[in-house]
């Protein structure tokens, strides 16, 4: 597997990140698992579309590892967000803006994913009237970056810095000081794989709420670029309902 500038090739062998990939946090499945429970009796069809689901991520977060495509990272976002709306309901509200060629860049597994679980803890699930999450995906040609952001309108968080169109992607304070575990093996996968070139940074969404942006390189230190999916439009489609 290619490294980035900079960087061991063996970056991304099991022994230097295989603790950090393929986490699953222990309250996400018993919130999940309590759901189906009370869909068993009355709606035992919905019950039973959700264990399939259960199954398949949980099936595809543990398997995973080292690089995948955009697109196979977004798959499982689908899947992680279709679990939490059988249990949020119409608290958790999504936006989607996903840049079709941004698809068929490779990024490390399941990098995305903690970003869209951070939202909806501290967002939607914490407040009764929920919360709006936005997903947006860019990359970016010129700089051959990839730019994914995750915002939401929930009550935010009290040490990042505000955005403004000067300081769009501002850092938090303290390093990884007060991020999650989720978020913070996102900042350290980033660091070990892309060294200072790949960031997370945190900052208060204007009106209310959070915006978790990462950036990385989107081709190999060669100026490799994506490969554009046939499909990509039609995945995104399919996947986020454009």
């Amino acid at each position: 597997m290619a490294g980035h500038r900079g960087l061991p090739e063996d970056a991304l062998h099991p022994s230097a990140l295989g603790a950090l990939e393929g986490q699953i946090r222990p309250h996400f499945l018993f919130n999940v698992l309590t759901t189906i429970q009370t869909y068993v009796r009355d709606r035992p069809a919905l019950a039973e579309e959700l264990i399939g689901s259960l199954a398949q991520y949980v099936r595809t977060s543990l398997s995973r590892g080292g690089l995948v495509l955009l697109a196979e990272e977004l798959a499982l976002v689908h899947v992680y967000l279709g679990l939490e709306r059988a249990r949020l309901g119409g608290r958790l509200r999504t936006i989607f803006d996903i840049d079709p060629v941004a698809l068929g860049v490779s990024i490390p597994s399941l990098l995305v994913q903690p970003l869209v679980e951070n939202a909806v803890v501290h967002a939607a699930a914490r407040r009764s009237e929920g919360a709006t999450l936005r997903l947006a995906v860019r990359y970016r040609r010129a700089r051959n970056r990839l730019v994914v952001m995750v915002a939401d309108d929930g009550p935010g968080l009290v040490r990042a810095p505000p955005a403004s169109p000067g300081r769009p992607f501002a850092q938090t304070p303290g390093g990884s000081g007060g991020l999650g575990l989720g978020l913070r093996n996102v900042r350290l996968r980033l660091r070990v794989v892309y060294g200072d070139a790949g960031k997370l940074r945190l900052l208060r969404r204007c009106g209310g709420g959070t915006i978790a942006a990462i950036t990385l390189p989107a081709g190999s230190e060669k100026g490799e670029r994506p490969v554009l999916l046939r499909d990509g439009a039609d995945r995104a489609a399919l996947w986020f309902g454009r």
